[in-house]
């Protein structure tokens, strides 16, 4: 049922269409922000940084 009011989900005409859209985010906005889905994502919290080194995979370091 989800996916057929999902079909239109990147250009949603109908208010129903407009209202899973939304409703998608925000389920999803929840879940991320919920303790399960911190934990999910391995959020360490706020915490300040002393040095922040940038990038650290090798093919990703800029060549001097």
């Amino acid at each position: 049922m989800l996916s057929e009011l999902l079909v239109n989900e990147r250009s949603p005409a109908t208010s129903l269409e407009q209202f899973v859209v939304r409703l998608k985010a925000a389920t999803i906005d929840g879940y991320c922000l919920s303790e399960v889905g911190l934990k999910y994502f391995g959020y360490k919290g706020n915490t300040a940084l002393t040095e922040f080194p940038g990038c650290t995979h090798p093919e990703h370091k800029a060549k001097l």
